[in-house]
């Protein structure tokens, strides 16, 4: 039910504002204003938000509208943001308008805690647990627990080694969400600019800020690789990366390029193909190399690695493979945000001027509704602990 969403969300801004100092902010009826105009033009909006789900939509909005709740920065975005939470979208972006000289100057609310006490209770939370302490390098710790209510959890910094953060500030708040998830406000660790998060999920005792110490080394995620890469593995076994469809005209050209020079040199009998971390783009782009890879499959083994990082036009990809003869998808679920998308980089700059909304205005063009939050999920999956590429190669060498 909608109303779920505004239960949590609405708990949460309790707890907030009764907890810390707050700060005026006079222009966020304004801002929620024009948020919730925009909101309303998207395909998603119009796609999901009809019947009683609109008549709920509408009574929140007014509910917000009235509420005289002054504001400090983590009210007034989770505010706005909560009116994003009913609607599966996953391109849709609120966050502050990054300011270097406002930066240094923000002070988010510190909570009325012991900082020794809570350290000393989070040390031991198991690490499958979101309830913790984590760490971004030497530069950043993070203590994670929850609130009274135990669908929500607050993020404050233990220590940092930068000086814009004092002990004790706030720099996340989530609410667990139906996918087992979390939706909520982080603040960028570097420039205390805030944003609104969707699709949080913990993983092998990390989440975006950093990890839990004794998390495991994550051979899932693949980085520093070449955009485009066609190598020979073992003489029945060829490997392609193929890390971004993205669809400017210089990044187009270079798929092109890179699609001339390999389109005949396909010749084992498995094809590994890794879109790790592929952010997406559009067919333009990854629309030569589905024709090619459909056309190989007919004879031959595909085998596609993905992970949570694999967004997109790169997940659309993976589902018109996926399902297809001699084709097998490997590794971890996709990230889950894939329906929607935005054609032209257009976003909304609220009246405040501290805040942008980045919309979409691309329809869902292929039944993908179903996968938008969820992901999807693998043939097989991988295990994080071991490399993935020798676990591919170990699997095809024993059928």
């Amino acid at each position: 039910m909608l109303s779920n969403y505004f239960k949590a969300f609405s708990f949460c801004l309790i707890f907030i504002t009764s907890s810390f100092g707050v700060i005026a902010q006079s222009t966020y009826k304004d801002d929620l204003q024009v948020l919730y105009d925009a909101v309303k033009k998207t395909p998603s909006y119009r796609d999901q938000i009809t019947g009683q789900r609109k008549s709920e939509y509408d009574l929140q909005f007014e509910r917000l509208k009235i509420e005289s709740v002054q504001l400090n920065p983590f009210d007034s975005l989770y505010k706005l943001s909560s009116l994003l939470w009913p609607i599966k979208d996953n391109h849709l972006g609120l966050y502050q308008v990054s300011n270097k000289e406002i930066s240094v100057r923000k002070r988010y609310p510190i909570p009325a805690i012991n900082l020794d006490s809570l350290e000393e209770q989070l040390v031991s939370k198991p690490l499958n647990g979101a309830e913790g302490i984590y760490y971004q390098g030497d530069r950043f710790k993070i203590g994670v627990y929850s609130t009274s209510n135990k669908d929500s959890l607050i993020g404050i910094v233990l220590s940092s080694s930068l000086p814009i953060w004092s002990n004790g500030e706030m720099a996340v708040l989530l609410v667990r969400s139906k996918q087992d998830g979390y939706k909520g406000v982080y603040a960028n660790l570097y420039n205390k600019d805030l944003f609104f998060v969707r699709n949080e999920k913990l993983i092998n005792g990390k989440l975006l800020f950093g990890s839990k110490r004794g998390a495991p080394v994550n051979y899932a995620s693949l980085l520093d690789k070449p955009n485009f890469e066609l190598k020979t593995l073992r003489p029945e076994i060829q490997y392609l990366r193929l890390s971004s469809f993205r669809t400017s005209n210089i990044d187009v050209k270079k798929a092109e390029v890179f699609y001339d020079r390999i389109k005949d040199s396909l010749t084992s009998k498995n094809l590994i193909v890794d879109i790790r971390n592929n952010p997406g783009g559009g067919f333009k782009s990854s629309g030569m190399f589905l024709s090619l890879l459909k056309k190989y499959a007919e004879d031959c083994k595909v085998l596609i690695i993905v992970n949570r990082q694999t967004y997109s036009n790169a997940e659309q990809f993976v589902l018109k493979l996926k399902g297809h003869k001699n084709v097998v998808v490997l590794g971890e679920t996709t990230n889950g945000t894939l329906t929607y998308g935005n054609n032209f980089g257009n976003s909304v700059k609220l009246p405040s001027g501290k805040y942008t909304f980045y919309i979409t205005d691309m329809k869902d063009s292929g039944n993908y509704l179903p996968y938008e939050e969820i992901g999807v999920e693998p043939d097989l999956k991988l295990s994080p602990g071991s490399d993935w590429i020798e676990q591919v190669t170990a699997i095809i060498l024993n059928k």
